[in-house]
């Protein structure tokens, strides 16, 4: 009895690509079942196959018809035990295929390498041109079968490339071939067609472009690539640009230099243009080792003989003729993966080549490159299953992303779906944080590293996940690094690598008298080790007193970094300013930018770059603010070696940047902290926080405020501010509360205070245009607007 593992025998299944997978089991003792396909539109039926069974299990290959198909599955000869499946396949003729190419030489011989014990009655038999061709049909149909089980298993549905087709001799099993030579009226069909594309180049020259060594991707495009695609443009037919096709493409004349022990006029290398000609190019020399038909598929992934010294053994990985086999057609499917836009080296393992044969049959045969016999199918032995593992495809991401942007994997009723990344947000200090969890498209997968015992637990819905995490639980785990990566369902990712470092130390407080308005601060800065000697901490608030005791606004902001932070500058509406940094001293930095402030505009965002690597009291590397009319002024120099950690400080809901706070240590009077102070929006601060004895918040440098007597708000630590011994830039210093209004001492003067010229982009040197616009739509002033 029958029972099929990733089929409804009971009803009908539709399936829009030519070649399946199917896996089950029998209860028969047999070591073999056949395989017939029958096609209700009077097609005869393809010949039978033989599959290997192993403990019950086995795996078979079929090939459909366009409509109803009925494939037939016996066990052994014993016509009692079958099984009959009903497919229905529908070919998706709008759908982009993947094409098949072979580049040949003007003076090409029209063979390829093959070794003696390959040739069977005639040397040519698996050598000749029209032997390449039909070994690369059966090679594009398993891997259409296979990436189509694939995608089922991920719960993407049965889907994969569609193959161009031409009505011709049907190479794909021997009878048809056999019978061609007779009867060739008789075994006319639909194949996979495969475009013969000549070029203007010699075989010598094509050989001495690359001279790869045996297993050597190409780590880049290289003159063959070139060679290749220029030679399908010139082509023509479906290789025009505009039709962005992705084409699979074999060097016929590619050929192994015992010699020199060098594979030449090879140059594996998938390239995706997205908008032109995609091309995977791979050499033919292995291509000996191929199945030429369907039912010689078995035959080829058992054949443990040895392939000879007269052919290329790819640093010992193809000493068999099926390891070779294996190899080339997994390599082979990296290149057309990373044409197809795939994750470069997503798939390609030294190692686990057994795993190729394991995909399509039920046993394998010796391996010479692990020296391991061959094994049967073991059900407890995940390798098993079909397929196997993500040694030779795409990851889950991948899957996903060919599923959302690439139309060669739509299937009928999919939606488009939009390509933003899933966003995650980190809010709040060590004493409260709050991690969400955001993706337009729905979240498929949260996984996560180290971290805390046990995991958080988040709330959930399709598009946001969210978890609110205590000052106890930080404490208890801020010591394990802990990094999240999520998945959407358009296959983009994510990842935040350490959550704990984008916490900011906070010290929150109120005002004596007034218990119902906190204060804020939260900062960019170390995360070890203790002050230098010789630190000094400053506060620098965007509105102050003047000479007369009346408030006035910041009018600008002066960026000062250079290859690192040297600090800033707050200019007031009364030509005073305040240095963020020492007392005296204003900073350098040949990036320096200038950013307005014209009335009605608040600071809504800073963003600080740090060093990647926990460094004790090292200074920052960048600066960038970013006003509530959405421009951005500063320099992050996220480029620098290791400064790869740029952090971002907003208010918060309902609150919003009133000044900054912030530390320069003895590297060069160097920002070493830089920080924001926020207070309730739309709150009225109280008038004696101006009073002549003024007071400076502490900073987060450890020291906590005393606790009040009847309650157990910080009483903030004062320190008293003025006298002769205080210079006029230090009384510019000290904190100053905003109230919320705009003092009269504004007056009418202009407001378009000439700045610096300022691209914004002078960070962001080695990202992509689409990485600048992430970072200017996220964090530009606009989205902290309340």
């Amino acid at each position: 009895m029958f029972k099929l593992d990733n089929f409804n025998a009971d009803g009908v299944e539709q399936v829009y690509q030519r070649c399946i997978l199917m896996t089950g089991t029998t209860d028969a003792s047999t070591d073999h079942v056949l395989l017939k396909s029958e096609s209700r539109r009077g097609k005869p039926a393809t010949p039978e196959q033989r599959w290997p069974v192993s403990n019950g299990h086995f795996k078979a290959l079929a090939l459909l018809a366009p409509g109803m198909n009925t494939v037939s599955l016996t066990s052994g000869n014993d016509d009692d035990d079958k099984l009959a499946l009903r497919i229905r396949y529908v070919p998706l003729p709008k759908t982009p295929p993947l094409h098949l190419a072979i580049l040949i030489a003007k003076d090409s011989p029209l063979s390829i390498d093959c070794p003696p014990r390959k040739f069977g009655t005639f040397s040519s038999t698996h050598s000749s041109l029209d032997a390449v061709i039909a070994k690369f049909r059966v090679t594009a149909l398993m891997w259409q079968a296979l990436i189509a089980e694939d995608m089922r298993k991920k719960d993407l549905g049965r889907r994969s490339f569609q193959l161009q087709e031409e009505w011709a001799t049907d190479t794909l099993t021997r009878e048809s071939v056999q019978i061609s030579t007779t009867r060739p009226q008789e075994t006319l069909g639909w194949v996979p067609q495969i475009h013969l594309v000549r070029t203007d180049k010699t075989v010598a020259e094509l050989r001495h472009m690359d001279l790869a060594q045996p297993n050597q991707r190409a780590k880049s495009k290289g003159p063959l690539h070139d060679v290749f695609a220029q030679s399908l443009k010139e082509y023509g037919g479906p290789f025009v640009a505009r039709s962005r096709p992705v084409v699979a493409g074999l060097v016929l004349d590619s050929h192994y230099d015992p010699k020199r022990n060098l594979v030449l006029g090879h140059e594996p290398f998938g390239l995706h243009e997205p908008d032109g000609l995609s091309l995977a190019v791979f050499g033919s020399h292995l291509t000996y080792a191929w199945p030429r038909f369907m039912d010689e598929i078995p035959e080829c992934l058992l054949d443990a003989r040895l392939s000879g010294e007269s052919v290329s053994n790819e640093n010992g990985q193809c000493l068999s003729l099926w390891e070779t086999c294996a190899v080339s057609q997994r390599d082979f499917l990296c290149e057309v993966h990373r044409a197809f836009g795939g994750t470069p080296d997503q798939f390609v393992r030294s190692g686990d080549i057994i795993e190729w044969p394991k995909a399509f049959l039920s046993r394998t045969a010796y391996c010479h490159q692990s020296d391991t016999d061959g094994e049967e199918y073991d059900l407890s032995d995940p390798s098993w299953l079909s397929p196997p593992s993500d040694s030779f495809r795409g990851s889950l991401s991948d899957a996903l992303f060919l599923r959302a942007s690439r139309p060669h994997f739509k299937l009928p009723g999919d939606k488009n779906l939009p390509l933003d990344a899933p966003v995650i947000e980190i809010a709040g200090t060590y004493e409260k944080a709050t991690i969400s969890i955001r993706s337009v498209t729905k979240i498929r997968k949260v996984t996560t590293t180290q971290g805390p015992k046990p995991d958080p637990s988040f709330s959930s819905t399709e598009h946001l996940w969210q978890t609110v995490l205590d000052k106890d639980y930080i404490t208890k785990n801020v010591q394990f690094p802990w990094g999240i990566k999520v998945l959407a369902d358009n296959g983009v990712q994510t990842e935040v690598q350490n959550i704990w470092a984008h916490l900011h130390p906070a010290t929150t407080f109120t005002i004596p008298g007034h218990p119902h308005i906190t204060l804020e601060k939260k900062s960019v800065g170390p995360r070890t080790g203790p002050p230098s000697s010789n630190w000094h901490p400053w506060t620098v608030m965007l509105k102050k007193r003047d000479a007369q005791g009346k408030l006035v606004r910041a009018s600008k902001i002066a960026l000062h970094v250079g290859d690192v932070l040297d600090g800033a500058m707050v200019y007031y509406r009364d030509g005073s300013f305040a240095t963020c940094g020492k007392p005296g001293n204003i900073p350098g930095g040949h990036q320096k930018r200038t950013m307005a402030l014209k009335k009605g505009v608040d600071v809504t965002c800073v963003a600080v770059t740090r060093w990647s690597v926990d460094r004790a009291w090292w200074p920052l590397l960048g600066l960038r603010v970013w006003g509530s009319d959405g421009r951005g002024m500063g320099a992050l120099n996220a480029r620098h070696a290791g400064g790869n950690k740029t952090e971002f400080l907003t208010a918060g809901r309902g609150r919003r940047i009133v000044g900054f706070y912030g530390h320069h240590g003895s590297h060069g009077n160097l920002c070493t902290e830089f920080g924001i102070v926020t207070a309730p929006r739309g709150v009225r601060l109280p008038g004696e926080v101006y009073d002549v004895e003024r007071w400076e918040v502490l900073t987060s440098g450890g020291e906590e405020g005393e606790k009040g007597e009847d309650e157990g708000e910080r009483k903030p630590k004062r320190r008293r501010v003025g006298g002769d011994k205080d210079s006029t830039v230090a009384k510019n210093d000290a904190m100053e509360l905003d109230d919320g209004s705009d003092s009269s001492s504004d007056g009418d003067g202009d407001d378009n205070i000439s700045e610096d010229v300022d691209s914004g982009y002078d960070d962001f040197r080695r990202a992509s245009q689409s990485a600048i616009k992430i970072y200017e739509e996220l964090y530009k002033g606009k989205q902290y607007r309340e």
